[in-house]
């Protein structure tokens, strides 16, 4: 179902709930109850976005998710190859899509390496989202399972160049909602892994190796795996935002500058 429509009548939707819900396992014990929730995981292939969504999508996401390398033959044997990411195109893309779902942060900050989103909070505090996007860039030329990792922190600012962080939420998720959605390399793995047999498996993508005449090597990947990477992480986005606005309120709510 789509997040952003309101459904008034929720008949048509019934074997769709009923589906989902098969997948809690509920235990009680006296007066708690609790579920555990079996379901593999609801993906961007499950999220239709409406025409305003469609339209942030295609404005943010122009951008290619792989670059083209090229590496020596004589090399080629010896190097390690990791996925040719889009590094710059992916560090943007992230950064548009913080600025699209949490618009009320509008103002920035840099602070060393740090970037932070910041709207006022009470008083003389800010309450800021803070991320390393050059830690991020270093980890996922290595590594596709990173993302950038977002700290919710509520500060106060010394002069224009420094702050003083008062309190710091090592993870900007929903403590309920953690991950919203499919991480990006548990969704990069799950789409791209091809079930060949009950004992073998293989990948629908690959780095693809095109030898060239002058001896060199040429690594590429897919677009259209990217366009899913890409969908899929919009949809993240989409889901953090949701999760997070009462976790938000509470934290506003709970916070009191006297107690500081």
């Amino acid at each position: 179902m789509n997040p952003l429509e309101k459904y008034e009548d929720l008949k048509s939707k019934e074997s769709f709930f009923k589906e989902r819900l098969s997948h809690l396992k509920f235990f009680i014990d006296y007066d708690e109850v609790t579920f555990e929730n079996d379901l593999v995981g609801y993906t961007a292939d499950d999220y239709e976005a409406n025409d305003n969504e469609k339209f942030d999508y295609q404005i943010i996401s122009n951008f290619n998710c792989f670059k083209k390398l090229i590496i020596s033959a004589d090399k080629f044997s010896t190097t390690v190859i990791n996925v040719p990411f889009n590094l710059e195109g992916w560090e943007k893309y992230y950064q548009d899509l913080l600025s699209l779902k949490f618009p009320e942060f509008s103002d920035e900050i840099m602070i060393g390496n740090d970037v932070i989103r910041y709207r006022q909070f009470k008083d003389d505090y800010f309450l800021g989202i803070e991320t390393n996007y050059k830690l991020f860039k270093n980890k996922f030329k290595k590594d596709y399972g990173v993302a950038p990792h977002h700290k919710l922190i509520i500060f106060k600012k010394l002069n224009k160049k420094k702050i003083e962080r008062i309190v710091i939420f090592e993870k900007f998720v929903h403590p309920h909602f953690d991950p919203p959605a499919y991480s990006f390399g548990s969704y990069y793995y799950a789409k791209n892994l091809l079930r060949v047999s009950d004992i073998e498996n293989s990948f629908h993508y690959f780095i693809e190796k095109d030898f060239m005449d002058d001896g060199s090597v040429e690594l590429s990947m897919s677009e259209e795996f990217g366009e899913y990477l890409k969908r899929h992480v919009f949809f993240y986005y989409d889901m953090l935002s949701h999760t997070t606005r009462g976790y938000i309120k509470f934290i506003e709510e709970s916070f009191d500058p006297e107690n500081e």
